[in-house]
């Protein structure tokens, strides 16, 4: 049986001026991308570096999800502008192009409202919701007491435990007592909390593989942040504590390019688990952050 990508896929539109041909991955590439949106999505709310430099100039790495992710078998939307960059990748990977409702896999460059058109599958049929790549302007990790009262260890100390240490003990030598870069959300993208991760790997394999991914990518330049930088808290991002499987407590991480209603319209999307949608974050400095349908997102 010889099978045929969708015609749409290979008819020029005027979107397609917007973006350089792309080509198929190599098999090495493919996999890089792929264990890291896996790692993003076991582990939630944490950054995971993709491989930025075999895209051709001018190509937000939002791009590299669905050229890793899509094939024949699974069906691409582009939600609002990201129609041409959509086909350019349909194009490369043979995937079918279709309408947002038929999507498994969506791929969206800014707010779109288009995320409430994808397809949530059912209780019964879970697998038939989208995962989309959405470009955002920057994630990053949130430090400080506000995480530490998310996680319910922003306590007073008991009373009388601030003793002086013993006579004859040595200091700590400095340096000892560093956060780990990126803070606790870094912790986790090193795997400390193992147990919970193996938990969600087995929850999504048995009950939500079939969910749509949407992949969300940054709004513009000047938006796009260093991961792991502590740069100022702007008027555009917006603090997000995360719980669920995969997150020891609670986490919470920092978003700037998308707006309170596409997190509404997440959680309604969401509200019939095991149906519902999963997300991937990425940035223009290449990196992907997870948030599967089983991570509860509180904003603010």
């Amino acid at each position: 049986m010889t099978l045929i990508a969708d015609p749409r896929s290979a008819v020029p539109s005027d979107a397609d001026a917007d973006w350089p041909v792309l080509r198929a991955l190599s098999a090495d590439t493919s996999q890089r991308v792929f264990r890291a949106c896996l790692d993003a999505l076991a582990r939630p709310g944490t950054r995971h570096a993709l491989p930025i430099g075999v895209l051709p100039a001018g190509v937000p790495p939002v791009a590299l999800a669905p050229l890793a992710l899509t094939d024949l078998m699974a069906p691409l939307a582009g939600l609002g502008a990201a129609s041409g960059l959509a086909r350019r990748v349909a194009t490369a990977t043979g995937a079918r192009l279709v309408d947002p409702e038929q999507a498994r896999f969506a791929l969206a460059l800014a707010d779109s409202g288009e995320l409430v058109r994808l397809p949530i599958g059912s209780a019964w049929s879970p697998e038939f919701g989208a995962m989309l790549c959405q470009r955002v302007g920057a994630v990053r990790g949130e430090t400080g007491p506000a995480l530490r009262q998310a996680q319910g260890t922003n306590k007073p100390a008991a009373q009388g435990t601030n003793k002086p240490a013993a006579q004859g003990t040595k200091p700590a030598a400095q340096g000892t007592n560093k956060r780990p870069a990126g803070g606790d959300v870094g912790r986790s993208a090193q795997g400390a909390d193992e147990g919970r991760t193996r938990e969600a790997a087995e929850w999504s394999a048995q009950e939500i593989e079939q969910g749509a991914q949407v992949v969300v990518g940054p709004m513009d330049q000047g938006t796009i942040g260093q991961a792991g930088q502590g740069a100022n808290v702007s008027a555009e991002e917006l603090r997000l504590t995360l719980t669920g499987p995969g997150i020891k407590d609670a986490t919470m991480i920092m978003v700037a390019g998308l707006g309170v209603k596409f997190f509404t319209a997440r959680a309604e999307l969401i509200e019939g688990f095991p149906a519902g949608i999963d997300v991937l974050l990425i940035t223009d400095d290449g990196t992907v952050t997870g948030l599967p349908r089983t991570t509860r997102i509180e904003v603010g």
